[in-house]
């Protein structure tokens, strides 16, 4: 069988893969290995069914951040559970501001996979991967939300995939987010970033803050940017944002003090006697 070798063969390639496995991609909460299964299976005959060619394309700020002996990146079938976690910073906790703009970077883990690939010869063999997230974009277009939903999985699963593939990689490539991450912060004079974590930026909305998260973010990644009114930051991981409807991170919708109507109340009393 030919193998798919341009974006319109690997969009019918991961048609056919969703169609031929619809039901096994449906979450299992009674047996998490096999839909994990399912994932690595996807993987491999995306593997042996893609032959594509990728013009490998390198960053010029790419060891900067990242170690540039990248030997230290081993394929073993040992798990090394020490490795290095995200980032998370707060100016300082309970924040009530506004006029917020978030910045998201798309893809953040994938993304980092791709840049490893094009700036060293250490994962060579997930060129079917990178095709797949460089050209991420261009290939959503021509799939159905539920083919989507596969395609995100796939895109998605492999940063905890290599985890069991390669033992130091989540290291050096942990090492090197963090290391873009603490200098954007650090870099930040005008104390513009109200809390970050890892691929989420909350800034207050300024000239300075606006071309210091462009600048950065863009070396590396694409990102998207939403408008929030006002915000409350609480502490790390927990925090509301606040527009039509509020939006929480760290709190139970349904438990919690600042669930529902007091919630709602609070955005509202906030709004008119906030900086």
């Amino acid at each position: 069988m030919q193998k798919a070798q341009t974006i319109e063969e690997v969009v019918y390639l991961l048609k056919k893969l969703y169609i031929e496995n619809i039901q096994s991609l449906q979450p299992d909460p009674t047996n998490k290995t096999s839909y994990h299964n399912t994932i690595v299976k996807l993987y491999d005959k995306l593997n042996k069914s893609m032959n594509v060619s990728i013009e490998k394309k390198t960053n010029k700020y790419f060891y900067d951040y990242f170690d540039s002996d990248t030997k230290k990146i081993k394929k073993t079938t040992t798990i090394n559970h020490d490795y290095i976690g995200s980032l998370c910073r707060l100016r300082r906790e309970q924040v009530y501001t506004k006029d917020i703009i978030k910045y998201e970077i798309n893809s953040l883990y994938p993304m980092v996979i791709s840049l490893i690939y094009h700036n060293t010869d250490r994962i060579d063999d997930l060129s079917y991967y990178v095709y797949l997230v460089d050209n991420k974009n261009e290939i959503e277009k021509q799939l159905s939300d539920n083919e989507k939903f596969m395609f995100e999985l796939l895109i998605n699963y492999k940063y905890g995939i290599l985890f069991r593939i390669y033992e130091t990689l989540i290291t050096y490539l942990m090492e090197g987010i963090n290391k873009i991450i603490e200098e954007i912060y650090d870099d930040d004079k005008y104390l513009d970033i109200i809390y970050l974590d890892t691929y989420n930026f909350f800034i207050a909305n300024t000239i300075e803050g606006n071309k210091l998260l462009t600048e950065k973010i863009s070396k590396f990644f694409k990102f998207k940017k939403t408008h929030y009114n006002y915000g409350f930051f609480v502490k790390k991981k927990k925090y509301f944002l606040f527009d039509d409807e509020p939006i929480s991170k760290g709190f139970d919708a349904h438990n919690n003090f600042y669930a529902n109507k007091q919630r709602r109340n609070l955005a509202y009393n906030i709004s008119g006697s906030i900086w």
